[in-house]
């Protein structure tokens, strides 16, 4: 598989897209571990550049077609905590595609050394709607671009 790559978006290889990150202060709580919270601001971060390395950030799609990508249902689960200074790395992977819905993984990797250990994962469906919340289909363009990511 192409391997699609641009610095600050990650990049794309072998259908998952990787989002190298460092967790700073402001990631943090007072005890300097993240919060449960800012895990899905940093996932948010992961699929946004995944779609921006494919053509599609939010501009383009308010754009060229009045939409916008909202959460629809997500769990977590949490294994080990993420402090600061960590570096992590992101691992988006896309497991379906539906008439107006993505179903997604993300694998919160901590770094250390050359070993990756499992910190958090996230399973998140994300749906298109317009701007008054009603779900649309995904555009045929859009479908058969984001197609070859599917795990």
């Amino acid at each position: 598989m192409e391997k699609i790559f641009n610095s600050s978006s990650g990049y794309i290889k072998d259908y998952i897209h990787y989002f190298y990150r460092r967790i700073y202060f402001a990631d943090t709580d007072a005890a300097q571990v993240v919060y449960h919270a800012e895990y899905l601001k940093l996932a948010e971060q992961a699929r946004t550049e995944m779609l921006r390395l494919k053509g599609y950030n939010y501009n383009y799609l308010k754009r060229n077609y009045n939409t916008h990508f909202a959460i629809h249902s997500l769990s977590a689960n949490y294994s080990k905590p993420l402090k600061l200074d960590d570096e992590i790395i992101i691992e988006t992977s896309v497991n379906s595609l539906g008439g107006a819905s993505i179903d997604m993984e993300q694998k919160f990797l901590l770094i250390n050394n050359k070993d990756r250990y499992l910190a958090s994962q996230l399973n998140i469906k994300v749906v298109l709607v317009n701007d008054k919340g009603i779900l649309i289909r995904l555009p045929k363009k859009i479908f058969e671009d984001l197609k070859f990511l599917v795990v």
